[in-house]
């Protein structure tokens, strides 16, 4: 470090710029190293034009961000490999990273294609872009707002499915920042429409059988009362059960 601090110190005797703060490797008299910040300021002592040193011990600041930067690269390791897609952006709205599966997911070759579009709300469908923009408008306050919600999501091409969204706060590269993670509905969807399609059917096949038919759970409980039944016991589905 000798070399670089002369030329400061020089560069400061001929009233040149030179930095009033700068980090370096100290020496202690064992012959140690450790890191430290030095501060300079200018200021009369005892008579005399003189300059002040006010040192600061990195140690600990430099240990604390080795173990998070250690951190953070484990948590990178771990969301790259995640079945589940994640995207992180920071507080100011800058886009941070995204996973492989988020790429999958909406339809992008590759990080850099995504980081590339102008908007990122156009990861959800025309429609929802109110409701959203008011949730984002509702966190950037400091209000409640919701931290998982499903909503109409967009691929690239334009087309349009189910998701849901978790929301949750974490420091990325330094900066306070929000990870997206994004769950493909699709599936889910459509096995709700079926069972609701099918327990429809079943309404229907009871209420116009030719015989009284009512359900009963494990518990005892009459769980269904078709019109037969009714006519044969005398009571209304809504008394029955």
């Amino acid at each position: 470090e000798k070399e670089r601090l002369a030329r400061y110190r020089m560069a400061r005797i001929r009233g040149e710029d030179a930095p009033s703060d700068y980090e370096f490797d100290a020496q202690r008299k064992d012959g140690s190293y450790f890191p430290i910040r030095v501060f300079i300021r200018d200021l009369q002592w005892a008579g005399q034009d003189a300059i002040q040193f006010t040192h600061v011990d990195l140690t600990d600041r430099r240990a604390a961000e080795r173990v998070l930067q250690e951190s953070e690269a484990r948590y990178r390791d771990l969301i790259e490999g995640a079945v589940l897609s994640i995207h992180i952006q920071s507080n100011t709205g800058e886009r941070l990273y995204v996973n492989s599966a988020f790429l999958d997911l909406f339809g992008f070759r590759s990080a850099e294609e995504f980081l590339a579009i102008e908007d990122v709300s156009t990861l959800a469908a025309p429609h929802e872009k109110e409701r959203l923009a008011r949730y984002r408008m509702a966190r950037i306050r400091g209000e409640d707002a919701s931290s998982g919600y499903e909503f109409d999501a967009q691929r690239k091409d334009g087309s349009i499915f189910p998701a849901q969204v978790f929301l949750r706060q974490l420091q990325w590269d330094g900066q306070d920042s929000t990870q997206f993670t994004y769950v493909d509905l699709t599936d889910r969807k459509a096995t709700e429409r079926v069972l609701q399609e099918s327990e429809a059917r079943l309404a229907g096949i009871m209420q116009n059988a030719a015989d009284g038919i009512i359900t009963i759970d494990a518990e005892g409980i009459i769980e269904s009362f078709n019109t037969v039944a009714e006519k044969t016991f005398g009571y209304a589905a809504e008394e029955a059960m």
